[in-house]
């Protein structure tokens, strides 16, 4: 039945699976005229709208405004909805052409993924999005009172993801140096922070993290990159 938008819906995500990514947003419209009261199929068509018409999320050419648009109206439908703020949060970290962390919307994007953090702290992407979006507006003061409630798998990830992607690694260590301190029992995470510090030469940084660690630890991680 062309009227029946879940089987509208359905044949999107196939249509998304075999990389038509422009078709299956044609049909995600139909839903969206068939059922506009429907938070979940504003959901759908602004997740398919993250995608360019070969099906690449985030890259030069999509749709930023219709994905933002849509979204934001799945917000306005179900705002209880956690995952609609955790893919409006994260559709508002990429700008028109695919660049990560554009200054004029990461307040707003922060605000999206605090609430969808709230409601789902464990979620896989939710915190460590969350960390990656505070650091890169500098709010080392709001990230220390994050991580110590992110597991130690989104704690690791975060500082190995903050120090590896920066334009400044040497100034970079320094903030990861200061910010881990908020986590400093999870000494998985100090020997994460060790290797990436002895790896552009911070060897006395590196040396201080494993302080955390028990003896036996001590020596492996530096001896891997000097």
């Amino acid at each position: 039945d062309p009227k029946d938008p879940d089987r509208r819906e359905a044949y999107a995500n196939a249509l998304l699976d075999k990389g038509i990514a422009w078709e299956a947003q044609r049909q995600a419209r139909k839903v969206v005229e068939l059922a506009p009261d429907s938070a979940e199929t504003h959901r759908l068509l602004g997740t398919l709208l993250t995608f360019d018409a070969v099906g690449r999320r985030f890259q030069n050419g999509y749709d930023f405004r219709g994905a933002r648009e849509s979204l934001k109206r799945a917000v306005e439908l179900e705002p209880e909805r956690m995952e609609f703020h955790f893919l409006l949060g994260e559709t508002l970290s990429y700008d028109q052409y695919g660049n990560h962390y554009p200054e004029e919307t990461l307040v707003e994007a922060t605000e999206h993924l605090q609430k969808a953090f709230e409601s789902a702290p464990f979620h896989a992407g939710v915190g460590l999005n969350l960390a990656l979006l505070l650091w890169h507006q500098q709010s080392d003061d709001e990230l220390k009172k994050l991580l110590p409630k992110l597991r130690l798998n989104q704690t690791s990830q975060f500082l190995m993801l903050a120090l590896g992607a920066a334009e400044n690694p040497r100034a970079a260590a320094d903030r990861v140096t200061r910010t881990w301190q908020a986590a400093n029992h999870q000494s998985a995470v100090a020997e994460n922070v060790a290797v990436l510090l002895s790896s552009i030469r911070e060897y006395d940084k590196g040396l201080k993290f494993l302080e955390a660690l028990p003896k036996s630890a001590v020596d492996a991680p530096l001896e891997r990159h000097i």
